[in-house]
């Protein structure tokens, strides 16, 4: 599954991914579970990443950056709390168009 973004917000959902991504995702179907029935979602992601349950990866100098703003900002991990929700597999390419 792949989601192309402007400005954090999701413009397509390209079903068997992008070929191209800037950020990588990998989560577990578990890990995803238990970040969408959580009472504390943003908790359990942090939990699942440190167990390497969640994983994230920038795939360029610029994407990283975006990253480590986003894990800085309660705002844009909300973003990713919103991507994690809408996945229906293990694995998600995602590219951000306003780079």
């Amino acid at each position: 599954m792949g989601y192309a973004t402007k400005n954090s917000h999701i413009t397509q959902v390209v079903e068997n991914g992008l070929i191209d991504p800037t950020i990588i995702v990998t989560a577990t179907e578990d890990a995803i579970s238990r970040i969408r029935g959580s009472k504390d979602p943003m908790a359990t992601f942090w939990k699942e990443r440190k167990r390497k349950r969640v994983d994230i990866r920038g795939w360029d100098v610029a994407s990283k950056a975006k990253l480590e703003a986003a894990f800085a900002s309660a705002g844009a991990l909300s973003f990713v709390h919103n991507i994690l929700n809408r996945l229906e597999s293990t694995h998600v390419r995602y590219s951000d168009s306003s780079r």
